[in-house]
């Protein structure tokens, strides 16, 4: 029986006999130190009552690092990465050592210097040096030595060039490392045989200092230092142990402590039981001890609820299930909805769901809503975590709660005329109920569409998302500071700029806010001209582009084919101010530029030149908002990594380095966030909470993958692990595929465990244009209910929200319009979508439009040249009266020249573009125009031919006047036969890209007009939506060419289209959805598919 290592577990973690095990242990030591492995475990010991007496929490929230170390002087409880964070510290402020940032360059200089290296491996190696320092760091903290030359020959032997270069590179860095060691313990650092640009890098080191060491060494000995300090170690919540963890616990083991794991664990429970023998069992053979197990408390679940069978039975699945089982699926404690079109949607309805649960509370007070949001819902997010994270911060800024802040400045919104604030209710759910609402200025004047957004954005507190365990790199204002750095090594990027802008740099820095605008104001601008410095890398040349895109758009004014080009989407002033933020970047890369010299005088420039906290730290901790307590936790972990033994370092060199320096910094701080914030956890989480929703449940991401990433390949892994290369390591946290896997199952169903009420699975059927299917794991609940995954247990979702709070009763008016004069073209727009017809003619806001992203504007510039291409040739041929014959080339030998000409121009307002792109936009509109003129051709049937505009203008009627448009005359010179063809414009656009084989031949398969009209009311997402108006367009438009009883036929289509409008209610109709939406130009907009309204003007669509 062991007397060191104890097992305390429960299926539940805040069991009273665990609690109670916990408290008797605790109570009989004298110096406990406890350690958890998450910060929700950490949270629920600290606020349980029988704990409270022994347990002192360690606390980050002080920027200033002695500051925090005194108030952490009787700290016993951490989570491991504070407990990383309290050993960092005393190492960084009490001892020399060679830092993780100068060993990753020490290890760069090695790769380029090193003659034993293929040139090929040495630009792999190099490219890989943060990964190979890994595998290095890890060889170092096992202390393991230069390989001997019989090794490596056994390596050669066994495996490719590959992995021996790996190995004796390590030498090479290994025996570098201890001769600077030596060195400068015994001040004999000039005497070693280092190679000069080496020493150089050291040459500033002065004397000696005898217990110089590694930055892991000296980790290590703060450990064991800690650990002889306490009598008692408890590890609590661990599912796996790193090396550093791994480390604490066998050096306590060596030091005689007592050992306390408490775990999540049942043991009539399959899934748990790897758990006992894998991990905590295994570790302690590995010590050469025994697990005495204190307390072990087996859960008790039933099948009251499907719920609770799904705890009790996963996942066993018998082979008979009783009828009264198989009908709990449908009570409501599962929720499986029907697979989402795409992410947003799915990130969306959660947003909306969780708002749906705070309305049904709000009859409680708005107290116990908060209670709901903070305590009793969660969102599980265990795949690219903090991308989404992000975009949910973005929802429920739109969709979710809102409470109204207690103390309201109004004076200080700059609003433009007095608002009573006993107007705004306490709360509401979605920022859709503000904007619709009646709410008038004091003088009674209904309040203006800007000033309800400033009252909504500065007057109400909506959900956040909590951030607890994110590295301060992570953050926008940590991301500035990379990407500064990062403009200086490889120049500048789209997407690092945007990174810039969110950080609001100067905004937050500033006391004076009310003279600065926020960058994060200019991203939708910045987005609107992104493509066309894409390939731009240097400052420079960003600034010579926007000064030439402000001439552009000052030269595009009044072109009706270029309306929808992103240029008219972002103002002059607003160009200006980007081309301000340039010029804040070049002085601030110039002063780093201007930097030669050590580490420590890099820091000094980054926190005094450019971080400047100075500033903010005269505002007063109780002043700071979140960005600020951000900037001043990036201000000391600057400081903090100060520590550096090298000199002669340029603006370069620390550039590359910057981010390693952060990295091995940031992974060890937590940072809490108060608010109305909901809990966004991993599959790990160990606290209970009434509702859950589990998003992503798909196939590709649970369980999760499980791969050997470089360099831990699986040839590096049997090296390193076998016997017979005198290493026998293995990475504690590296466990292979079949414990991954059972781990994944334990996850799983903890989240089912950790649900008290209901659990809300979603997932989302397309990903990057790819099908995607629901995760092993559903199909596993369902199964347990002798169900499928089908439509007969999978909900539908709904988007829509009750207009809730103070505008429950208010009614929507309905969004109609009353007109009497359209276009042909106008009406075919209807039909193919109303949103797209409202939006092009009647919203107010419709000059904002524009084309956005690189594979619309390709789309649209093939457009714009096709359109202009015609128009001048038309023109010309009208002007010269040239007569064409079917017999010579003449006309298409015109057309292209005119093609040439008219692409040089064009192409300056596209200047993104590849050549190959262009040639390819030119073949193509080439191609679309001589189909056109093969089409007119043809339906004329006579061998010469004259082009020129319509000269018809409309058709007046008893209700409506329709009018001809885009159509173009040809015409026999000799018997004066003419004919009437359609040209296209806006329907013609999306043509391009989805141009059908029969666009000019016939037209393709016939149906009637009504028959084509039906097909586009019921349409699915696959159907010809644009082809089908086209011909619709094309029919009325011939019809009303001629004077015969056909023109009545064409009348009474347009009339009875037009009458559809007239009736059509604009805020109900649906979404016509089809493939065609992603060349659409309000594609951006129908993806949030509702309407912002205003009393005085109907917003967007």
């Amino acid at each position: 029986m062991s007397d060191l290592l104890f097992f305390i577990a429960s299926d539940d973690i805040e069991h009273q006999e665990v609690i109670d095990a916990i408290a008797q242990q605790l109570s009989s030591a004298q110096k406990p130190l406890y350690l958890t492995a998450t910060s929700n475990i950490n949270q629920i010991r600290k606020e349980n009552q029988s704990l409270v007496n022994y347990l002192f929490p360690y606390t980050n929230e002080s920027a200033d690092t002695s500051r925090r170390d005194k108030n952490n002087i009787n700290a016993n409880l951490f989570t491991f990465s504070q407990f990383e964070t309290f050993i960092s510290t005393q190492v960084h402020h009490h001892e020399k050592y060679l830092s993780l940032a100068d060993q990753k360059h020490l290890l760069a200089h090695v790769i380029k210097n090193n003659s034993l290296l293929e040139p090929a491996l040495t630009r792999s190696f190099y490219e890989l040096r943060h990964e190979l320092f890994e595998l290095y760091k890890f060889l170092q903290f096992y202390e393991v030595l230069e390989l001997a030359p019989e090794v490596l020959a056994q390596i050669e032997h066994n495996y490719s060039p590959v992995e021996v270069s790996i190995f004796t590179l390590y030498n090479t860095y290994i025996g570098v490392l201890k001769k600077i060691i030596l060195g400068i313990r015994s001040d004999t650092l000039m005497q070693q045989d280092l190679s000069p640009e080496i020493l150089q890098l050291l040459e500033g080191i002065q004397g000696s200092a005898k217990s110089f060491d590694t930055y892991h060494n000296k980790i290590k000995e703060h450990i064991r230092q800690t650990i002889r300090a306490a009598d008692k170690i408890f590890i609590d919540g661990f599912l796996f142990f790193n090396d550093l963890q791994k480390f604490v616990i066998t050096t306590a083991v060596q030091e005689r402590k007592k050992v306390y794991f408490i775990a999540k664990f049942s043991s009539t429970d399959r899934v748990s039981s790897f758990l006992y023998q894998d991990n905590y069992g295994q570790l302690a053979s590995d010590l050469g001890h025994e697990l005495q197990v204190l307390v072990s408390v087996d859960g008790e679940y039933s099948s009251r609820t499907a719920l609770e069978h799904s705890k009790m039975k996963y996942p066993e699945l018998d082979l008979r299930v009783p009828k009264e089982i198989t009908e709990k699926i449908r009570d409501g404690s599962i929720n499986i909805y029907k697979p989402l079109f795409n992410r947003d949607d799915e990130l969306r309805f959660i947003a909306t769901e969780i708002s749906k649960l705070a309305q049904q509370k709000l009859t409680e007070g708005i107290e116990t809503v908060e209670k709901l949001i903070k305590n009793q819902v969660c969102i599980v997010l265990a795949v690219e975590k903090e991308k989404y994270e992000d975009r949910l911060s973005q929802i429920f800024q739109e969709v979710g709660v809102f409470i109204k802040k207690e103390q309201l400045d109004l004076s200080a919104m700059q609003l433009s005329n007095v608002v009573d604030d006993s107007q705004l209710p306490g709360i509401l759910f979605s920022k859709m109920d503000f904007l619709a609402a009646s709410i008038r200025y004091t003088d009674g004047t209904p309040i203006a569409y800007e000033d309800k957004l400033i009252l909504f954005t500065q007057g109400y507190t909506h959900i956040s998302i909590e951030k607890k365990d994110r590295p301060i790199a992570s953050y926008p204002i940590g991301q500035f500071v990379l990407h500064l750095y990062q403009i200086i090594n490889k120049g500048m990027s789209v997407e690092g700029f945007k990174i810039i802008l969110y950080s609001n740099w100067h905004y937050v820095i500033k006391n004076h806010r009310d003279e600065l605008a926020k960058w994060d104001q200019y991203i939708s601008d910045f987005k609107s001209i992104q493509m066309y410095l894409e390939q731009k890398k240097s400052l420079e040349e960003w600034q010579q582009e926007m000064q030439r895109i402000i001439a552009l758009k000052e030269e595009m004014r009044g072109q009706e084919s270029l309306r929808w080009h992103p240029f008219h989407q972002i103002k002059q002033e607003s160009l200006k101010f980007l081309i301000s933020i340039l010029d804040i970047l070049e002085s601030m890369i110039n002063t780093i530029n201007s930097i030669e010299g050590s580490v420590a005088k890099h820091i000094e420039t980054l926190t005094t030149k450019i971080i400047n906290v100075e500033t903010i730290i005269g505002l007063g901790a109780d002043k700071w908002d979140f960005e600020q307590k951000i900037i001043t936790r990036l201000n000391t972990a600057v400081e903090d990594i100060g520590n550096s033994s090298l000199v002669n370092i340029d603006a370069n060199v620390f550039a590359e380095n910057i981010r390693a320096m952060l990295t091995d910094w940031e992974n060890q701080h937590d940072l809490e966030i108060d608010g109305l914030t909901v809990h966004v956890v991993n599959l790990e989480n160990m606290k209970k909470y009434k509702h859950t929703f589990f998003c992503m449940l798909e196939a590709n991401k649970y369980p999760r993958r499980y791969d050997y990433q470089f360099p831990y390949t699986k040839e590096v892994l049997e090296i390193i692990e076998s016997t017979q290369y005198g290493i026998s390591k293995k990475p504690a946290n590296i466990h292979g595929l079949e414990y991954h896997l059972k781990l994944e199952q334990y996850l799983f169903k903890n989240v089912l465990e950790f649900t008290t009420e209901v659990l809300n699975i979603t997932y989302t059927e397309k990903e990057d244009k790819q099908d995607i299917k629901p995760s092993i794991y559903l199909e596993d609940i369902c199964t347990l209910f002798n169900k499928d995954l089908n439509d007969e247990i999978m909900l539908d979702h709904n988007f829509t929200m009750q207009i809730s709070g103070a505008f429950a009763d208010l009614a929507f008016s309905p969004l109609s319009i009353t007109e009497n004069s359209f276009s042909i073209t106008e009406l075919g727009t209807f039909l193919l979508c109303p949103k797209l017809y409202y939006q092009l003619k009647h919203n107010n806001q419709q000059e904002g439009l524009a084309y956005s992203n690189r594979f619309q504007l390709k789309f649209y510039a093939e457009a714009v040249l096709y359109c202009v291409l015609i128009e001048r040739f038309v023109s010309y041929s009208q002007i010269s009266e040239k007569i064409y014959s079917v017999h010579d080339d003449e006309c298409y030998q015109l057309l292209g020249a005119f093609a040439s000409l008219t692409g040089d121009e064009v192409f300056r307002y596209f200047s993104f573009l590849s050549e190959y792109e262009k040639k390819d936009i030119l073949y193509k509109v080439m191609n679309k125009a001589e189909g056109f003129i093969n089409y007119a051709i043809a339906i004329l049937g006579k061998p010469y031919f004259t082009m020129k505009k319509s000269s018809v203008n409309g058709s007046n009627n008893r209700q409506y006047n329709f009018k001809f448009d885009n159509s173009i005359v040809i015409q026999d010179p000799a018997s004066t036969k003419t004919r009437r063809v359609l040209y296209e414009k806006y329907l013609d656009f999306l043509t391009l890209k989805t141009a059908f084989k029969d666009n000019f031949n016939g037209r393709g398969e016939q149906r009637t007009n009504q028959q084509m009209i039906d097909e586009l009311d019921n349409s699915s997402a696959d159907t010809d939506r644009v082809n089908l108006a086209i011909r619709l367009v094309d029919n009325i438009n011939t019809y009303f060419a001629w004077a015969k009883s056909p023109h009545r036929k064409g009348e009474e289509i347009a009339h009875d289209i037009a009458d559809r409008i007239n009736q059509t209610d604009f805020f109900q109709e649906s979404l016509k959805s089809s493939k065609y939406c992603t060349y659409c130009v309000i594609g951006d907009v129908c993806k949030g598919n509702y309407y912002q309204t205003g009393e005085e003007d109907h917003g967007l669509l």
